[in-house]
């Protein structure tokens, strides 16, 4: 079973890629633009399974994602769900989360020296940084189970392994019920 997974920028998209590629998770994308439509896209109108966006602290939350019921919260990553549908929230942000664990495991970017600086680099099109992230992406992954430091793309990839598997619990109780 794919499940849909919504996400609002290109970096989040480079994020989708490790979770699908690197991590050999079932995902369907779904490009919802922003934190807004992420959350629309999947608490409201359950086109998505699991939607991904930041905290973005200072910003008002949409209201559904404020009625969402907090179930988890592991490292850098809560997880928030509204009638079996879930949203991941970095805290505070990816880029955060992401210079966090690069210096955790002790590895430096090659896109920005600051998380600030990283949100401006990703936030374009661009093939050339988004693979050159997409690559230190795998390499934060690697050394992190390596050395076994938490970073948040470890935390997101149990949150989502998790919520499948009980989804596909809930799959085949229901069809057992017909």
């Amino acid at each position: 079973m794919k499940l849909v997974f919504a996400f609002e920028c290109f970096a989040d998209e480079d994020i989708w890629h490790i979770l699908v590629n690197e991590c050999g998770l079932p995902l369907r994308k779904r490009h919802s633009e922003s934190k807004g439509r992420v959350v629309t896209d999947t608490l409201r109108n359950f086109r998505a399974h699991l939607g991904l966006v930041d905290q973005d602290p200072g910003a008002v939350a949409p209201e559904t994602l404020q009625q969402a019921k907090r179930v988890q919260f592991e490292g850098d990553v809560e997880l928030r769900t509204l009638r079996d549908h879930h949203v991941l929230i970095l805290h505070p942000r990816l880029e955060d989360c992401f210079m966090k664990g690069m210096r955790g495991v002790g590895l430096k970017s090659e896109l920005a020296r600051t998380a600030e600086e990283l949100h401006r680099v990703l936030g374009t099109p661009s093939a050339y940084r988004h693979n050159l992230f997409r690559e230190e992406l795998r390499t934060l992954r690697s050394q992190a189970k390596r050395k076994r430091i938490p970073v948040f793309l470890i935390d997101l990839e149990k949150i989502v392994r998790r919520l499948m598997v009980s989804l596909r619990q809930a799959c085949v109780i229901s069809s057992n019920a017909l």
